[in-house]
């Protein structure tokens, strides 16, 4: 059983993120820096250090955000630390999700974390880890929801109810429907001697809470309050007095940020890459917090509309939101970052980047690949040895790993999956013979050949799966067996890590949990690591 996986390897992996990670030479042109080699950052360093930043009100509003999430000391020193002008930043961050959301979005902060750690003992820079809290979304199906096993074994989901709109996630009050949300995923885990602990923690963080930000950041502190990592939450209105400047150019030159936008997504397409971003001409990168609502800034005729409304008359009135392409930049423009811990997807997107960091007098951060995690309980381990089968088996159909084993067990072995290609690689040769017949004789009559030989084969196919399904009853120890693992290992086509949640893995292993995966954290080894538990 492999203990790592090539990114490469993994579903759904693009190109672009291929090459990032196995030849960073082919698209380093697209980003700042090595992000390999530590002491290839040394320059990038002393520049961010050469910049100012409002690191005293920076210190304040953290300092006030984060108590109120009740941190722990680590982070409190943390903060304190961004008063130094030699202080650098490594961000992540992630929209807030239902009781932390998927696993990744942990594995992301640990990834920082550690990898402040590194950067620290290598140079003697001072460090600090932040966790940019992505508040301001308004979709709120994006992130209602968890996914997780249930004590059989099985897939199960839990929502909270939201309202629907354009009302930014992070503003949403939960009291009244967060307790129901609780309740039943209480009664659908699993008994263990942490369950109790657990979820007084969870009830802690969210019934103690204002709103669906609170909840998620009052959760999250406590689960890395040994790591002394930093909150942010990007609905601070705080934040709207120092970022004015951004915005305002933002505004300003609406036009030529979409044209450096368009250019640098044209190069990407020219070298064969894909666009994580797509640019709509007709709405700002910005979004108004207007009313309540995070909405849409569109451009018409050469001017700024909000809804029906001038944005030129609206200035006082509402506050600003970056979209996906400014957000980075304005979190670099506010920190002083010297890498962000992204997935795939924001790896792709940062490509497209590169001249709006410089059109902002921005140093763009080192683009570092987030740590990334399958774990595997003890059940499953005994599965996986029994078959002799490879966590990479299962990315793909359950059916695909069934038959996989049947054919490789002697005991199991039956004569028909022999006979069924024979059959089929038999009639394929007689009708091609068939086809080179016809046509002498009269080419009108292929056409009807062809049908002839897609319906005895559909009907071919039909029989083999009756086989096999019948297969499938007579070993029915086999077939939960491997049912179960793929469950685990690659829940409803999709990683792991994109599917499930923390809290499934806390009830069964304790509140120590993050600390057993940060060890097994190497920020610097570049795979997919298979983890057993």
């Amino acid at each position: 059983m492999e203990k790592t996986i090539p990114y490469s390897d993994l579903p759904g992996s693009t190109e672009l993120f291929s090459d990032y990670i196995h030849r960073f030479e082919s698209v380093k042109s697209h980003y700042s820096e090595d992000y390999r080699d530590p002491s290839r950052w040394e320059g990038l360093s002393n520049r961010i250090g050469e910049k100012k930043y409002e690191r005293e009100r920076l210190v304040e509003i953290l300092k006030e955000q984060n108590l109120r999430l009740e941190c722990g000391e680590k982070t409190l020193k943390n903060i304190e630390l961004l008063k130094d002008p030699k202080t650098l930043a490594i961000f992540t961050g992630q929209q807030i999700g239902l009781f932390t959301g998927p696993l990744y979005t942990l594995y992301k902060a640990l990834t920082a974390c550690k990898l402040s750690k590194i950067l620290h003992e290598k140079t003697s820079r001072k460090v600090v880890p932040l966790f940019w809290m992505e508040s301001d979304d308004h979709n709120p199906r994006e992130v209602n929801h968890i996914s997780f096993l249930d004590p059989k074994n099985k897939i199960a989901q839990l929502k909270v109810e939201m309202e629907e709109g354009r009302k930014p996630v992070g503003n949403i009050l939960l009291k009244g429907k967060i307790e129901r949300t609780l309740e039943s995923l209480e009664n659908m885990e699993l008994e263990s001697e942490f369950r109790k602990n657990v979820f007084e923690f969870i009830k802690t963080s969210y019934l103690s809470s204002e709103d669906f930000a609170e909840g998620f950041g009052r959760m999250m502190a406590v689960l890395f309050k040994d790591y002394g990592l930093i909150f942010v939450n990007s609905l601070e209105t705080k934040w709207q007095d120092i970022a004015a400047p951004f915005f305002q150019k933002t505004i300003e030159n609406a036009s030529e940020i979409k044209d450096l936008l368009t250019k640098q997504s044209d190069k990407l397409l020219q070298d064969g890459y894909h666009n994580q971003i797509e640019e709509n001409p007709e709405i700002l990168d910005l979004f108004a917090l207007y009313k309540g609502e995070r909405v849409p800034i569109r451009i018409v005729k050469d001017e700024l509309k909000v809804g029906n409304s001038a944005l030129r008359n609206l200035h006082t009135e509402i506050g600003y939101s970056p979209n996906v392409a400014l957000r980075p930049i304005l979190q670099d423009w506010l920190f002083p970052t010297v890498a962000y811990v992204a997935g795939p997807s924001e790896i792709a997107y940062f490509a497209q980047l590169k001249p709006l960091y410089k059109f902002f007098n921005v140093e763009m951060p080192v683009i570092f690949p987030r740590t990334s995690f399958t774990l595997l309980e003890k059940s499953i381990v005994k599965v996986l040895e029994k078959y002799d089968l490879s966590v990479s088996d299962f990315f793909g159909k359950t059916d695909d790993v069934i038959q996989k084993i049947l054919k490789s067990d002697k005991t199991q072995k039956s004569q028909a999956d022999e006979i069924f290609d024979k059959l089929d690689k038999c009639l394929s040769q007689s009708f091609s013979g068939l086809g080179e017949e016809f046509a002498q004789v009269d080419p009108s009559l292929t056409g009807s050949l062809e049908n002839s030989q897609k319906k005895i084969l559909y009907q071919l196919g039909k029989l083999r799966h009756g086989f096999f399904e019948g297969e499938k009853k007579k070993n029915e120890i086999l077939v939960r067996q491997i049912e179960r693992a793929s469950n685990q290992l690659y829940p409803e086509g999709q990683l792991q890590e994109r599917k499930f949640n923390i809290v499934h893995y806390l009830v069964r292993y304790g509140m120590d949990f993050l600390s057993r995966l940060e060890k097994e954290i190497d920020p610097f080894d570049f795979a997919h690591k298979v983890v057993r538990l």
